[in-house]
């Protein structure tokens, strides 16, 4: 599987998306996480109140186990006791909601902020990559197939702009005609180049003329 073309432009330029894409997913995950500590910290004073009460609502519960054992009057002195700790209590499970609250949209925040620039980068590298992967594997099943230095030469006429060819041939079609193989290996080796492959040794070995 070949995940990057051979030394060319086109080389440079996927390392150069990979990179960003490594970059901009690590950027865009700590941004989240900074969305999310922003909004954990409005939970503070609703965390604080909990505590607090917390604190408070046991204090209530001691003094008003104190009062129960007076004698005689020890029931109804520990009822108020026993009442506000209640609502103590109840003020205490408001926050811890409130805070369970905030901390979930903070977490929701947090992963949208993240997911969003993410996707929309993935979706557009990502096919490119697959793309290449798949084009570059079915080049190097064509080769192991034996397909030889023709088939491709056809393929870089048919793709490789003008001025590319023009820098191989004057005229690289009536060449690959004419089977020139320093022309059609040329531009065998140019269409396979993109996809970080060679043309086979047999292939790119000149045509031998005989001599008589």
């Amino acid at each position: 599987m070949r995940l990057y073309a051979g030394h060319s432009a086109k080389l440079y330029r996927q390392i150069t998306g990979d990179l960003f894409t490594v970059i901009w997913s690590i950027g865009w995950f700590l941004v989240g996480g900074v969305v999310d500590g922003a909004i954990r910290v409005l939970a503070d004073p609703a965390r604080s109140v909990a505590e607090h009460g917390s604190a408070m609502g046991e204090s209530l519960n001691r003094a008003g186990e104190q009062a129960g054992r007076v004698p005689g009057v020890g029931a109804e002195l520990q009822r108020p006791f026993t009442d506000a700790a209640g609502s103590v209590e109840e003020m205490v499970r408001a926050a811890n909601d409130q805070v369970a609250t905030i901390e979930t949209l903070a977490t929701l925040m947090g992963v949208v902020t993240f997911a969003i620039p993410f996707l929309v980068w993935l979706l557009l590298w990502l096919p490119r990559r697959i793309r290449f992967v798949r084009t570059a594997g079915a080049a190097r099943r064509l080769l192991d197939s034996g397909a030889g230095a023709d088939l491709f030469a056809l393929r870089a006429l048919a793709s490789e702009p003008v001025s590319a060819l023009a820098r191989i041939s004057d005229d690289p079609v009536a060449d690959w005609r004419a089977g020139d193989r320093a022309v059609i290996n040329k531009l065998a080796a140019t269409e396979l180049g993109r996809y970080g492959l060679k043309i086979p040794v047999e292939d790119a070995r000149p045509e031998r003329r005989s001599t008589t």
